[in-house]
């Protein structure tokens, strides 16, 4: 039995955890949480990461193509004054840490909250 419950179901369970470290940053104030998750909570929380913020390629080539050169678009719904920097870094069980990183305007902040920091 975990120590800690779920942070996504609030219930305890069984079997490994994963972790993730979910940031919202404006400047010098941020928004973070330390999430801690079932298996199976942690795969749909990734899958919804995934399709919202761009993953980071540890092993790219360094004078590879940006994704996100040059832009400063909402990852949530794509309007062009996106302030405010969005972060996860995943931590699956046995496996290799995966970043994640996009951008959010004021009008999307309470969703990028609900959906990364599950807030």
């Amino acid at each position: 039995m975990a120590f800690y419950p779920c942070s996504n179901h609030h219930a305890p369970y069984r079997g490994p955890s994963a972790a993730a470290y979910p940031a919202i940053v404006d400047g010098s104030s941020s928004n973070r949480r330390h999430l801690r998750m079932c298996q199976p909570c942690f795969s749909d929380y990734l899958d919804s990461v995934a399709s919202k913020l761009t993953e980071v390629d540890f092993d790219a080539k360094e004078n590879a193509d940006h994704p996100d050169s040059g832009g400063s678009a909402c990852s949530f719904c794509g309007a062009t004054d996106a302030s405010l920097a969005c972060f996860v870094t995943a931590y699956p069980p046995k496996a290799p840490e995966r970043a994640f990183y996009g951008r959010s305007c004021a009008k999307c902040e309470p969703k990028a909250v609900a959906e990364l920091l599950l807030s």
